[in-house]
């Protein structure tokens, strides 16, 4: 998965920054941002797991200064990612509006201011975690802080992380969605209407697996919270983990998921 995730966003970001079909494209602005931030995080990702794989041992439970990097970094990543989809829906909506002064807005500029503040906001979201991560053994990298515990737990996996994105991006995809239908009746050049319908549609694709996905790791971090793992039997226990398991793959895909736009 990691060379699928890999080889997609590194196509995603030649074919965006290399055709002149969207060059000064603001939706191909936002999708080159969310492949470049992808990148990042399988190579984060990559480097823990190869580390692990020939030495045997989890380096963020060796490293302090990992620890609490790969933790922060991790976690801004997949914030940004989540609200730069969002912003691609917000985008469509904007672009494919039948007013002109709300079509007028969706700009470059813009893009590129939106997409600044959110890097900004989230990396300094995870502040925290530099400061109440910490190596204690033999439990390794976790979180030495009740309240950003509870905080973690609750609203970030559940909220920032989990209903907020998704209900965001499925509204602006809607929306989208009916200008997109619309356009027939507006009189517009068919080369900008073909290529509103087919970004359009290639948004939605990513927003409807970006929602299956998400959707269903925040629902399995939600029933988590109310299970209580060591009161469960051998068999039970065995089941949530595989659950689990699945589900963190599954959600993970979200950060592969350009390799399906060029199969």
């Amino acid at each position: 998965m990691f060379g699928l995730g890999i080889i997609g966003n590194t196509m995603n970001m030649l074919i965006f920054t290399k055709l002149t079909l969207f060059q000064g494209n603001c939706c191909a602005f936002y999708l080159i941002a969310e492949s470049v931030t992808s990148l990042f995080f399988l190579i984060l990702i990559y480097v823990l797991q190869t580390y692990i794989t020939l030495h045997g041992v989890d380096l963020a439970n060796i490293s302090i200064l990992y620890c609490k990097a790969n933790t922060a970094l991790g976690q801004a990543s997949r914030l940004i990612i989540d609200y730069i989809v969002c912003l691609q829906t917000l985008d469509q909506y904007l672009s494919t509006h039948y007013q002109p002064h709300i079509r007028s807005m969706s700009t470059l500029k813009l893009a590129r201011y939106l997409v600044i503040i959110t890097a900004i906001v989230w990396i300094l979201q995870t502040i925290p975690y530099f400061i109440f991560y910490d190596i204690i053994p033999p439990l390794g990298c976790i979180i030495n802080n009740q309240a950003l515990k509870n905080y973690y737990s609750f609203f970030h996996y559940l909220v920032l992380h989990g209903f907020l994105p998704i209900l965001l991006s499925a509204f602006f995809s809607i929306l989208a969605y009916r200008n997109v239908r619309r356009l027939v009746r507006r009189q517009i050049p068919i080369g900008r209407r073909r290529l509103d319908r087919q970004l359009t549609a290639m948004i939605f694709v990513r927003v409807l697996f970006f929602i299956i996905l998400l959707l269903q790791y925040t629902i399995f971090r939600a029933y988590s919270l109310n299970i209580n793992v060591t009161k469960l039997d051998s068999l039970n226990n065995a089941i949530f983990q595989l659950i689990s398991a699945v589900s963190k793959v599954l959600a993970f895909a979200n950060y592969c998921v350009r390799f399906l736009h060029y199969s």
